[in-house]
């Protein structure tokens, strides 16, 4: 085999990124143009990506905030209720007295009471 054979068979196993471009193909300046256009253009939207991020990240700390909030004061309701008394006292701290007979439905309640369960009262703390 002569050496122009050898060459040209070695040039047609080599892989098309190791074999000269076809005479037909854009010059490289314009290719690493071409390349450096794509990578300014994937730079702009990491770029954009990044200050999305950004922005979530201070709804999320926003968020995070005002759910810690709810929580405070979940806890400090909770503590003034354990402090409040129980049964009677407790209804007439939180504004109604069950044990009054002044309701506007006591009437009509009582009428249903005698005639559907046939008694006469309440028993202690029932009407509550």
């Amino acid at each position: 085999m002569s050496r122009i054979e050898y060459q040209s068979s070695a040039s047609k196993k080599l892989s098309p990124s190791f074999s000269s471009p076809p005479p037909t193909a854009e010059p490289s300046y314009r290719r690493k143009h071409a390349i450096n256009a794509q990578i300014a253009d994937l730079d702009t939207e990491i770029s954009g990506y990044d200050e999305d991020i950004r922005q979530i990240k201070a709804l999320r700390s926003l968020r995070v905030n005002a759910r810690n909030e709810l929580l405070e004061e979940l806890q400090r309701t909770r503590a003034i209720s354990a402090t409040k008394g129980k049964g009677k006292e407790r209804a007439t701290q939180d504004g109604i007295d069950y044990t009054l007979d002044g309701f506007d439905w006591s009437h009509e309640l009582e009428v249903q009471m005698k005639k559907v369960f046939g008694i006469d009262g309440f028993r202690l703390c029932q009407r509550g």
